[in-house]
C-alpha cells in the first residue's frame, strides 16, 4: 500500500485529525503514515421494526443479555419472524461485532509483523458466546443479504432488528420504500459501538497533480459546505466532527424515520466506537476466505469458536506466505 499511495503527512493532512471523529481517522492512518481523507463512516446501530416491539410489549434491548432474550421470546412466540440474520458470506459484520464486544483480533506492527488471534482474543470469544448460540437454536436466520429476497424479508416483518452501520437510513430507504415509518433507530445493546462500514479519499503515487488532488481531497472532506452535501445529497454518513457535534444536524428528521432524530443515536454511537482497532494488511483476503471458515458456523449446527480458530491458522499461514512475520 505504501508504494501505490502518497503519504499524505507528507502534505501536511496531520493537522486535519482533529476534525474527524476518532475512528474514522485511525483507519488512514498506519505505520506513522497517513494514506487518505476520511469521506464517511459507519458507526454501527440497531434498526428495529416498531411494530413488532410493539407487538411484544418490548423495548429496544439495551444489552447483549436482553437482545438474546427477547430473539428467544419472539421465536417461541411466531417462528416466522427473527430477531435478525446472519450471512454467513459476509465478514465485515461480523468483524464489526467482534470489534463491537472489545476485540482487537488483529495487530500490525510496522509494515511487515502481523499479530493474530481470533481464537482466545476477549472480544472474538465474547462474540462466539453470543453469537453462537443464537444461531445454534435458530434463533437468527442464516441468509445471503444484499439480494431482492433478503429487502423483500426486511419489508414483510421477518426480522425484528437490522445491526448496521449509519449508511443504512439511504439503503433502506432506496430498497424498501413502502416500510417507511416503520422503523427507528437505537443505541448497539451494550452502548458501545463499531465502525461498519466507511470511506476515505487516497491519492497515488502516479498522480500527475499530486499538490492539487490532495487539496481537493481535502477540501472534499473537510470543508462544511462540501461535507454537508455529502451528507444532503449523497446520503454518506458524516466522518467529521464538523457534522457530528452540530445541534442542527444531530436534530434533524430524516424522512424515513418520521418523528424520530436518528442522527443523535448516530452521531453517540460514533463517539462511542472502541478504540484501538486495525484490519489486516491483507484483510480483502481475510473477508475472501471468512465464507469458507466462519461462514459454514453461522448456520445451524456451526461451531462458532472452532470456526474462529480455523479462520485464523488459515490467515496465519497466508501472512507468511506473503513474508509478514506473523504470531
Amino acid at each position: 500500500m505504501s508504494k501505490s499511495l502518497v503519504n499524505l503527512a507528507d502534505y501536511g493532512a496531520a493537522g486535519l485529525k482533529e476534525k474527524f471523529a476518532d475512528s474514522a481517522w485511525s483507519q488512514v492512518s498506519v505505520a506513522d503514515g497517513i494514506y487518505g481523507i476520511p469521506q464517511d463512516s459507519g458507526p454501527m446501530a440497531m434498526f428495529y421494526r416498531k411494530d413488532i416491539l410493539d407487538r411484544f410489549g418490548a423495548a429496544p434491548p439495551s444489552t447483549w443479555e436482553e437482545y438474546s432474550a427477547l430473539a428467544k421470546e419472539i421465536r417461541d412466540a411466531d417462528p416466522s419472524i427473527h430477531i435478525t440474520y446472519v450471512d454467513p458470506g459476509d465478514a465485515g459484520t461480523s468483524n464489526s461485532l467482534i470489534w463491537d464486544f472489545g476485540g482487537k483480533p488483529y495487530t500490525v506492527g510496522g509494515t511487515t509483523d502481523v499479530a493474530i488471534d481470533l481464537k482466545d482474543d476477549t472480544g472474538a470469544k465474547a462474540y462466539a458466546d453470543t453469537w453462537g448460540p443464537l444461531i445454534e437454536n435458530k434463533l437468527v436466520d442464516s441468509t445471503a443479504s444484499w439480494n431482492e429476497e433478503r429487502w423483500k424479508s426486511m419489508a414483510s416483518g421477518k426480522y425484528a432488528t437490522w445491526l448496521a452501520g449509519a449508511w443504512a437510513p439511504a439503503v433502506l430507504e432506496q430498497n424498501i420504500p413502502q416500510s417507511r415509518g416503520q422503523w427507528s433507530v437505537a443505541p448497539m445493546p451494550g452502548g458501545v459501538s463499531a465502525e461498519n462500514g466507511g470511506s476515505s479519499v487516497a491519492v497515488t503515487t502516479q498522480a500527475k497533480n499530486k499538490e492539487a488532488s490532495i487539496a481537493f481531497a481535502q477540501w472534499l472532506n473537510s470543508d462544511p459546505e462540501a461535507v454537508r452535501s455529502l451528507n444532503s445529497e449523497v446520503g454518506l454518513f458524516p466522518a467529521t466532527n464538523l457534522l457530528l457535534d452540530n445541534p442542527g444536524f444531530r436534530s434533524a428528521e430524516v424522512p424515513f424515520f418520521p418523528g424520530s432524530r436518528p442522527n443523535e443515536t448516530f452521531a453517540d454511537m460514533s463517539k462511542a466506537v472502541r478504540p484501538g482497532w486495525q484490519y489486516l494488511p491483507f484483510q480483502v483476503y481475510a473477508n475472501s476466505v471468512f465464507k469458507d471458515s466462519v461462514g459454514h458456523a453461522l448456520q445451524p449446527g456451526g461451531n462458532l469458536p472452532g470456526a474462529l480458530a480455523t479462520w485464523q491458522e488459515r490467515l496465519k499461514a497466508y501472512g507468511k506466505e506473503q513474508g509478514f512475520t506473523v504470531k
